[in-house]
């Protein structure tokens, strides 16, 4: 989410000019920018953090995949380690880290 920073300032009402707060995990500097409009204001991960992924430039999100790529090839070695009877026929969830025939 925070490769689209401008899409969550927005989302928030908050000045485009708003610097990233200092933090080691996404989930921190989601907290402090939400704090920054009130502090009552909470940040909520999950089904409740639709209404701020809608409001996203997945297109934005995407362009900064690069930065994953290292993450994306070490999750590929470890779903090679998998077990195949972990992989279940249409879940599909490894399909872009297995190159297995089943999960793909």
């Amino acid at each position: 989410m925070l490769c689209d920073l401008p899409g969550v300032l927005s989302f928030l009402g908050l000045p485009p000019e708003t610097e990233m707060p200092p933090g080691n995990k996404g989930k921190t500097k989601l907290k402090k920018l939400y704090r920054k409009v009130a502090p009552n204001k909470a940040y909520h991960s999950g089904e409740r953090a639709k209404d701020l992924i809608s409001h996203l430039d997945m297109a934005e999100i995407w362009s900064g995949k690069d930065k994953l790529d290292f993450p994306l090839r070490i999750l590929k070695r470890i779903a090679a380690r998998i077990p195949l009877e972990t992989c279940s026929p249409g879940w599909n969830a490894c399909a872009p880290y297995c190159n297995r025939a089943l999960c793909t």
